[in-house]
């Protein structure tokens, strides 16, 4: 999916998109496709001499043989590379804290929209809704830790070892379950009653689903190879659809989600929300809170 990220840069997907925009938000200079030396390869962005690369197809046997012989070649050109999967799209602590460690060779070009995020140690909670996105003490748990957007606390949380693990909150009014419909790999249609119906009409259909993407996403099913597919996935979009913004909030976390080359689908889907003005409504769709 071609499109123009903030900064008027080409965009080949909707990842890559997704991580222009951020560095164009933080401020940071930033040129796509910068060449391997002594090779045709292209790199997707160049900030200083640190190329960042988005693996979109992460997870194909094809497409990471040929990503190997990227590397082998980087190597041999004294290249750094910064890469990043579906799986970790969106996960701009890890990001900002490499280009810290390279304060010499990449300078914002202007004052950043939000500071970036940077790794810290357990605060007491929370700054409150207009802090700098970030990992904080997490407010349901305070022996982990959640990321914060600048706005809401997200699904996003660490435990005490620093494994990553999705918790939606307003899930665990059915999280028992959603636990046992997804690890039983049951279809869509054997899903709670309350959730086959649509937002507004069955509210309480809302944590079920939001449960059902939490364990699908711990790895309590096994994951096909387009996770899009996955009946939690296709359930939360359905049961939004009512409420496209809510309904594009959805997508936009089952795209982020995917491992593998199947997010063209979502992909044009949100793009055509894009265009039609449509704007992701994560609160609308349960995804982040306020504590």
């Amino acid at each position: 999916m071609r499109s123009i990220a903030n900064d008027g840069h080409l965009c080949l997907s909707y990842g890559e998109r997704t991580i222009d925009d951020w560095l164009h938000k933080q401020g940071i200079a930033h040129t796509r496709e910068p060449s391997y030396p002594g090779t045709n390869y292209r790199g997707d962005f160049l900030v200083g001499d640190l190329i960042i690369e988005y693996l979109g197809l992460h997870g194909d046997p094809d497409y990471d043989a040929r990503f190997a012989a990227k590397r082998r070649a980087a190597k041999r050109a004294g290249l750094d590379i910064f890469e990043i999967t579906p799986r970790t799209l969106g996960d701009w602590d890890t990001l900002a804290l490499r280009l810290a460690q390279r304060p010499a060779r990449w300078a914002p070009t202007a004052t950043p929209v939000s500071p970036a995020p940077t790794a810290e140690p357990l605060t007491p909670v929370p700054e409150g809704p207009t802090g700098a996105p970030g990992w904080r003490t997490d407010p349901l748990n305070a022996s982990g830790r959640r990321y914060f957007d600048g706005s809401a606390w997200t699904h996003h949380t660490l435990d005490r070892s620093g494994e990553w693990h999705a918790h939606t909150p307003l899930g665990d009014a059915a999280r028992s379950a959603a636990q046992a419909w997804v690890r039983h790999e049951r279809p869509m249609r054997e899903a709670p009653e309350a959730a086959l119906g649509k937002l507004g009409t069955h509210p309480d259909g809302l944590a079920f689903w939001l449960a059902a993407i939490d364990e699908h996403e711990n790895g309590g099913q096994a994951r096909a190879a387009d996770s899009a597919t996955a009946p939690a996935y296709r359930g939360f979009i359905r049961y939004l659809e009512r409420d496209g913004a809510a309904m594009m909030a959805a997508m936009d976390r089952c795209a982020r989600f995917d491992r593998a080359g199947s997010r063209t689908l979502n992909d044009r889907a949100l793009h055509i929300f894009h265009q039609a003005g449509v704007r992701p409504d994560f609160a609308a769709a349960g995804l982040t809170f306020h504590a």
